[in-house]
């Protein structure tokens, strides 16, 4: 099983403004988002994962997941109760967030062989990408 744990910063992304539309985060929001390093921490261990984001020197908070087990969780930017699962396929975590209301959301990191990841969010039609290069800790 591949092991994610590391610091990842986003290098470059593709439709994230309306994946992150349609999952509710306000305007303003994505313009300073966009305008600040956004990184990512993974602890990986066993089947408990965590993650845990960061843009500029905000803290976004840090999610915990045990592999395979569904929880109930709000979800952060809609406030939406939702099922959520994490689990791993191969070389990939997928991430399934099922609203009691709106549409599913699915988030895919996928480890590539580099050691960098490709973030894959998938809401109705809309799909956004997004490249995370690891860094040295």
């Amino acid at each position: 099983m591949a092991n994610f744990s590391g610091k990842y910063v986003v290098q470059n992304k593709e439709n994230v403004g309306a994946f992150l539309t349609a999952i509710g985060v306000g305007q303003a929001a994505q313009m300073m988002g966009g305008m600040m390093k956004q990184q990512l921490t993974i602890e990986h261990e066993g089947n408990g994962v965590s993650f845990t984001t960061v843009v500029g020197t905000f803290s976004l908070g840090t999610r915990e997941f045990t592999l395979g087990e569904t929880k109930d969780e709000t979800l952060k930017h809609s406030n939406l109760e939702a099922k959520v699962n994490l689990h791993i396929e191969d070389n990939k975590l997928i991430l399934t967030e099922t609203p009691n209301e709106g549409l599913e959301r699915i988030i895919t990191k996928e480890l590539l062989e580099d050691g960098n990841l490709r973030e894959t969010s998938k809401i109705g039609d809309i799909t956004a990408v997004s490249m995370l290069n690891r860094v040295a800790e």
